[in-house]
């Protein structure tokens, strides 16, 4: 659930991606080693990373997605709107 509600801010076609099996979700991707090993083996990646820099890694490989996502801070802001005392017992 909590990665759900988290991806619903990353912009990509969320049942695209479900349908295509030949598809990967690089989260915290970084310079994209495996994002690119898996691109060159034909798949369809999205690649996630708070470091918009590292985009230039990346943006050669048509089938690589690139999005400057700052999924820490998400966590704990989704955490603090959605956790409570009576959800943990």
């Amino acid at each position: 659930m909590i990665a759900k509600s988290l991806l619903q801010n990353i912009p990509f076609d969320y049942l695209k991606f479900k349908q295509n099996k030949n598809h990967a979700l690089n989260i915290a991707c970084g310079k994209g080693e495996v994002a690119i090993k898996l691109s060159k083996l034909g798949w369809n990646i999205t690649a996630v990373d708070i470091d918009k820099n590292n985009a230039k890694f990346l943006q050669k490989f048509d089938n690589i997605q690139f999005y400057e996502f700052d999924l820490e801070s998400n966590i704990d802001n989704y955490l603090k709107k959605n956790l409570s005392i009576k959800n943990l017992i």
